[in-house]
């Protein structure tokens, strides 16, 4: 195989496709998005949503629902599963919802990615994530960025059309110096906000 092969767009793209190998992207949200979300935080449905969001993690505590949590020493995970099938707008707008309420909460979005993969007996699998960090002064982030620890919060909407969604926030706090310990505390605070 000569290494022309891999300059050909074609065969890059054929090879995309057969190893689902897709390049990551910024998440882009057009204006008729922009539009349909303004619509649903203004009618209220977001209330709803979140309510959902909240039943599910506090029933997590007593019985099997579709939220579960995980809590290690350097991870904090939680996984919440949409019921049903036609899902994919409801969890695309809980994700951009908990992001406003996570830059509330003194966070700042440090990357905003978008990617593809290849899931071979249900198709195209959509992942899109927003990374977090502790807010700090923009010239203190530009000059030592490097060396600057904290938490970082991942939260991200996995979906395939029609067929599954499901969103995770996963925590890593600092060691030594954490704005949340864990999953459980990061939840209180983001549900309670209206």
């Amino acid at each position: 195989m000569s290494i022309t092969r891999y300059f050909d767009p074609r065969t890059a793209e054929e090879l995309r496709i057969r190893y689902g190998i897709v390049r990551k992207s910024a998440i882009v949200r057009s204006l008729d998005y922009k539009k349909q979300y303004y619509d649903w935080k203004k009618s209220g449905a977001h209330l709803e949503v979140m309510q959902a969001f909240r039943k599910a993690f506090e029933g997590s505590f007593s019985s099997d629902t579709t939220c579960k949590w995980l809590t290690e020493k350097q991870l904090s995970r939680l996984t919440y599963e949409l019921t049903g099938s036609a899902h994919t707008s409801a969890t695309l707008f809980l994700l951009d919802l908990l992001k406003e309420r996570c830059t509330d909460l003194d966070f700042s979005v440090a990357k905003a990615e978008s990617w593809k993969a290849l899931d071979p007996e249900q198709g195209i699998e959509v992942h899109q994530r927003y990374l977090f960090q502790p807010k700090c002064a923009w010239w203190k982030r530009m000059l030592m960025s490097r060396f600057i620890k904290g938490d970082l919060l991942v939260i991200e909407a996995i979906y395939i059309e029609q067929i599954r969604t499901r969103l995770e926030i996963r925590l890593y706090p600092h060691p030594k110096n954490p704005v949340f310990a864990n999953v459980l505390a990061l939840m209180s605070a983001l549900v309670q906000k209206k």
